[in-house]
């Protein structure tokens, strides 16, 4: 038997689905790829069409009811229901409050609501599609002793900071035909006698009532609602006001989103939000963020939240930051265990615009400005050069007397310079011809622009909203650029009062070009070359393994282009049939296309150095598509009034697949032809892949207040996926959590005066992942060719991944303890949070023993185990607050501060306590240390003079890399022991009189000990200890300025830079000759350094023991990352020119950047060790308009 979902009229056979989970085979539906086309084509046509007629249909919503003696709860269901707008308002409202008696037949929405509200203790504010009703102020009674008013009455309306407020409405109560409106200062003057009640009011603010003395002048200060505990939250399959959450929620306005311009929205947010750390680790235009919410927790997993736009899951990548109407950010389990397996990494909801009710409204955004002015280390030339080369050929190691003597050394005086360097290399350096690779690599400054266009506008009925947006950003190396071209269209349309429908078209397409090389590369090229020659044309014969990086700056000789296109497409239906409840029925269908081209051609690098004259051309295709099809049923009513529940239920479908196809040709005879012509023949190969994966889950949610101050929530979802094994395919998710707001007890009333708000929470949930390839838990095989007698015959072998049945989900178990509280009339407002996650069956790719043999030649194979269990816990704390308030000037401050503690708990399935990580291998996975840890030499400086004893024990001199060896003990200058594995005490020395003092039955003459990758021990963890935004903002009359730093502490890095210092690239042979940034302070018999080894030219990489360990560094960090001065032009000035906003800003993006490590300097370590592309510096000037 089939099943309907509610109010659907669609039949889903919802056993069918879950029975088919495992199928992952078939290919790209032509047919539905056309129907979504079709379907993108008629959307756009229906919402640009509503976009620019709905306004002139008028803007009134009309009521038609009849009764007498009716109470207000009964009237208001009605208002519910007819217009199919949301009442919101404390339960304690509607006490003491009168019965209606009204005849009401297509009465506009407001005169109905001002008739029903007549005399009542109430008065009610429009937002959106909310009515929200408030307590009226007391009437406050200004009766003064003084001579009794004749004539007009007169005065001034402020704010609670001071300010004047302009356009409060002045009417005199029960004579709605009398009344003003207050002027830019705040002044209003209206005639009214003794006795008269004026009544103040404006949105945002509370209400307040002055009866009309003997004073006939009135000044009043109007205080403000308190909005954020009234404020309505977006929450998974739903929403709740701010003051009913009892989960770790955070929300981002959208003010805070463009306030700091660039592309992607997402980068706004770093340090905005406690626990959501944000960095980007290249300057190039349109790399992506890495994103993390609370640590990491799993191996395989990205640890990227999930993103939800309108609902649904979307890329945020390429979505423009003024589409965006609101961000929450939610973080512990209790909050994201209703998206299952999706949510392990927590959840970010992001709600685009849509259109308002009333006149066409137009916003205009734009910036100009220059990216350029990179921090990057100031590489050594000319004296500087020269005096590194001396000190690498100034010093000989004397084995016989243990000692660094110039005795028989290449360079005694500057006599030997010529020798040391080459003759024609040494005549470029007495001409001065150093090559600034750098300068030469990198422009110096890039410009970018955005510009994004916003409609807006409809009737109560018919909403929509359309917006465009381009972005054009130039890249610091010469032919990189990032073009973006997006747009958003939504409609909102309602059929009956108890039927809406709509849709959300966004599509997006990127140009991009991308530069080959890395700055390193530049950086440490040889500055004793020359890059042209004396015709002006490029040099390719620069000295051994030398590269003239710029070869591929050349027009038409290299080409790295990415094109992409994205089409969303988000309808919905939702159905209100009864009071109370609702039925969403919503999909959301994508397709992508991202194509890549890649050409090497004659005359390129590649083509000059490495491809032995070949030139070669790849085109990779990618195409996915999906769709997710969701339908939620709410519930919700009240018990006796002090009762509230919500009910919900939510079943989801997720459907992706996706193929590519990769097309690879060489020897290519022309430039012209770049990836355009495939011949077809033994120089062109082809592969292609594709995958399917799909995901049915099922929802249930409970909500419960009690008279607004005791609040519980309960879920439970049951997830399906495809990618594992059939028996382990479903698993439940469950969640609770309660809230108690101690601020509203009886018990608590003296503390108003100071103490608005208190809620304490806790939650508790478990959340899943299965983040694998498809098909790599269940058996499948490979086609390839192999050569046999001679000929080529196809074969067949397994897949990189074994089978493993018992493969089941990752799953993470959180508790959160939480307390939000505001104070002083909201002038601080905090919330404060305690995580504790334990993630079990954390999923690895297990290389398998060499019995199964090998995937390829070099590569055995693999297979998923359910191998770890990870801790994280920490502390966030967001606080803000309003410094200074007075009429001219405000100051307030903004601080998200997060500290996060990880460790792995246990390793099992006979796996050993410390793994390394086979797809990076710099890692390891290690019990008692954090998931992303390095684990290598860890050194303790050099060894210096005066220690010749002690390295000798180690076979090593002054000058060498001091490794701290694990387990080893000091017993006297030059001896040493170890146990072994078994137990045994090993003794190493030179000295064999010295260590027979400690055992006597010694009798070789020396035993050194020799430091290997054995003696590897945890250096760091890519993760930070704790990290910590702090905003301030200043306004002083029409001016703001707002001030953004931000710390990243107790991170470390590996530092590419580190290892490139190799003194044996200053040998006169070097192949290739390097330099070395000014700044390393190298070790030499009268420069004891303790940061890098003993400059000499036959020592490098493979010489000095310990070398790789160069590379980690302490990678804390503070910067201040944003500087934005603002004028908003006065209200009485827009308004002349038929504006209703018009501000212009400047910002100054990485202004200044200061790091624990000195041998970060002259580098951002947000980069995470990487030179392959720098951030840069920007200044922008910017617009913002609205008409």
């Amino acid at each position: 038997m089939q099943k309907k979902s509610i109010g659907s009229g669609f039949p889903m056979p919802w056993h069918y689905l879950a029975n088919r989970l495992p199928d992952c085979g078939g290919g790209f539906n032509g047919t539905i790829t056309k129907r979504l086309l079709r379907a993108m084509k008629l959307t756009i046509f229906f919402i640009a069409a509503a976009i620019f007629s709905v306004h002139a249909e008028g803007t009134a919503q009309n009521i038609t009811l009849t009764g007498k003696d009716l109470p207000l709860k009964q009237v208001f269901a009605a208002i519910e229901k007819q217009t199919g707008y949301v009442i919101f308002n404390n339960k304690r409202d509607l006490d003491e409050t009168k019965t209606v008696t009204i005849a009401a037949n297509n009465l506009p929405l407001k005169e109905a609501l001002d008739i029903i509200l007549k005399d009542q203790p109430l008065e009610y504010s429009i937002k959106g599609k909310t009515i929200v009703l408030s307590r009226k102020a007391p009437v406050i009674n200004l009766n003064l002793d003084v001579p009794e008013a004749r004539g007009p009455i007169t005065g001034t309306v402020l704010d609670a900071k001071g300010n004047p407020l302009d356009n409060v409405s002045v009417v005199i109560k029960g004579k709605s035909n009398v009344g003003t409106t207050t002027n830019s200062t705040g002044e209003f003057r209206i005639d009214a006698e003794q006795g008269d009640v004026l009544v103040f009011s404006i949105v945002g603010y509370q209400q307040q009532e002055v009866i009309v003395g003997k004073n006939p002048v009135i000044s009043i200060a109007m205080n403000p609602i308190d909005a954020k505990l009234e404020e309505v939250v977006v929450i998974g399959y739903g929403t709740q006001k701010r003051r009913d959450l009892t989960g770790a929620i955070a929300t981002v306005k959208p003010e805070e989103i463009t306030a700091r311009p660039g592309p992607n929205p997402m980068e706004s947010l770093q340090g905005r939000v406690a626990g959501l750390d944000i960095t980007k680790a290249s300057g190039q235009p349109g790399a992506p963020l890495n994103i993390q919410l609370r640590g990491t927790r799993s191996f395989s997993a990205s640890g990227t939240p999930l993103f939800i736009i309108n609902g649904l899951p979307g890329d945020y990548s390429t979505l423009n930051p003024y589409d965006i109407e609101s961000i929450e950010v939610l973080k512990d389990a209790s909050s994201t265990a209703v998206y299952g397996s999706a949510g392990a990494n927590g959840v970010i909801i992001i709600t685009t615009k849509s259109g308002k009710a009333g006149k066409l409204a137009i916003d205009f955004n734009t910036y100009y400005g220059n990216n350029g002015w990179s921090v990057t280390p100031k590489m050594r030339t000319g004296e500087d050069y020269l005096q590194t080369k001396r000190d690498a050929y100034s010093y000989v190691w004397d084995a016989a007397n243990s000692q660094w003597t110039t005795t028989g050394a290449l360079w005694q005086s500057p006599a030997d310079d010529e020798k040391i360097f080459g003759t024609a290399r040494y005549q470029l350096y007495q001409q001065g011809q150093f090559a600034d690779w750098a300068k030469l690599f990198l422009q110096k400054s890039a410009h970018t622009q955005n510009y994004s266009l916003g409609v807006s506008g409809g009737t109560e009925k018919t909403k929509g909203y359309l917006s465009f947006n381009y972005t054009n950003e130039k890249g610091q190396y010469v032919g990189d650029d990032y073009k973006l071209f997006s747009t958003t269209m939504r409609i909102d349309h309602k059929v009956k009062s108890f039927v809406s429908v709509g849709a959300n078209l966004t599509a997006s397409y990127v140009d991009r070009n991308k530069a080959q090389d890395k700055l390193e590369n530049a950086l440490v090229t040889d500055p004793l070359v020359r890059p042209y020659n004396d015709d002006g044309t490029l040099n390719t014969n620069l000295g051994n393994n030398v590269y003239n990086l710029l070869l591929n700056q050349q027009y038409g000789v290299y080409g790295n282009v990415d094109n992409n296109l994205k089409l969303y497409l988000n309808p919905y239906i939702e159905i209100r049939p009864l009071k109370g409840l609702s039925f969403l029925s919503r999909l959301s269908t994508y397709l992508t296309f991202n194509n890549t081209y890649r050409f090497d051609g004659i005359g390129s690098v590649a083509y000059t150095y490495n491809n032995g004259q070949i030139a070669k051309a790849q085109v990779d295709q990618n195409r996915s598509y999906g769709y997710q099809w969701e339908n939620i049923v709410t519930y919700n009513f009240k018990v006796a009034h002090d009762h509230a529940f919500t009910v919900t239920g939510v079943t989801t479908w997720y459907h992706n697949q996706n193929t590519s196809t990769t097309m690879y040709q060489s020897n290519i005879v022309s430039n012209n032809f770049k990836w355009y012509k495939f011949t077809g023949d033994a120089n062109t190969t082809a592969t292609s892949v594709y995958d399917m994966t799909k995901t049915l889950g099922f929802i249930g949610r409970f909500n419960y207040s009690y008279l607004g101050k005791y609040l519980f929530s309960a879920s439970i979802r049951r997830d399906g996926s495809s990618v594992l094994y059939k028996d382990n395919q479903w698993d439940n998710f469950p969640s609770l959590s309660a809230g108690w707001r101690i601020s509203d007890e009886s018990f608590m009333e003296g503390t108003k005066s100071w103490l608005n708000s208190l809620k304490v929470r806790a939650g508790w949930g478990v959340a899943g992942t299965a983040k694998i390839p498809p098909y790599s838990s269940v058996a499948n095989l490979e086609s390839l060719n192999m050569s046999l007698g001679g000929q080529t015959v196809p074969t067949y072998r397994n897949g990189p991944f074994l089978t493993n049945p018992n493969l089941s989900w990752e799953k993470s178990y959180n508790t959160n303890l939480g307390v939000d509280a505001s104070f002083l009339n909201n002038r601080i407002d905090m919330s404060l949070d305690v995580y504790n996650t334990k993630t079990k069956g954390v999923i690895y790719g297990v290389t398998t023993p060499i019995i199964y043999g090998q995937y390829t030649a070099s590569a055995q194979y693999k297979t998923n185990l359910n191998i770890c269990e990870t801790q994280n816990r920490g502390i966030e704390l967001a606080l803000n607050t309003r410094n200074i308030v007075t009429k001219n000037f405000n100051w307030t401050s903004a601080v998200a501060f997060s500290y996060n503690k990880e460790k792995i708990l246990a390793l099992t399935g006979g796996v050993a306590n410390n793994i390394t990580n086979t797809d990076n291998p710099q890692y390891a996975f290690t019990i008692g240390q954090p998931v992303n840890s390095f684990r290598n030499y860890k050194l303790d400086g050099v060894w210096q003079i005066g220690q010749e004893k002690d390295a000798a024990a180690f076979g090593k001199r002054p000058g060498d890399l001091h490794v701290d060896v694990p387990g080893i003990t000091r017993l006297a200058e030059g001896v040493y022991s170890k146990a072994d594995a078994t137990g045994n005490i090993n003794y190493y020395y030179t000295d064999l009189a010295a260590a027979q003092k400690f055992n006597s039955s010694l009798t070789a003459a020396k035993n050194t000990y020799s430091v290997s990758a054995n003696d590897y021990q945890t250096v760091g963890h890519n993760n930070p200890n704790w990290t910590m935004g702090f905003q301030n903002g200043f306004s002083y009359k029409n001016w703001e300025l707002s001030v953004y730093t931000y710390f990243r502490w107790g991170q470390t890095i590996s530092y590419n830079m580190m290892g490139w210092y190799q003194p044996n690239g200053f040998a006169t042979n070097a192949s290739p000759s390097r330099t070395i940034p000014k700044y390393f302070n190298y070790w030499t018999p009268t420069n004891p350094s303790n940061d890098f080894p003993v400059m000499n030219y036959q020592e490098g990489s493979g010489t000095l023991t310990g070398f790789s360990g160069l590379n980690y560094v302490d990678g804390s960090f503070f910067k201040l990352k944003n500087i934005t001065l603002g004028y908003n032009m006065p209200r009485n000035l827009i308004k002349k020119l038929s504006l209703e906003k018009f501000r212009v800003y400047g910002t100054v993006t990485n202004l200044l950047i200061i790091t624990k490590s000195p041998l970060l300097k002259q580098y951002d370590p947000e980069m995470n060790g990487s030179l392959e592309y720098p951030l840069t510096k920007q200044i922008v000037v910017g617009l913002n308009m609205t008409f």
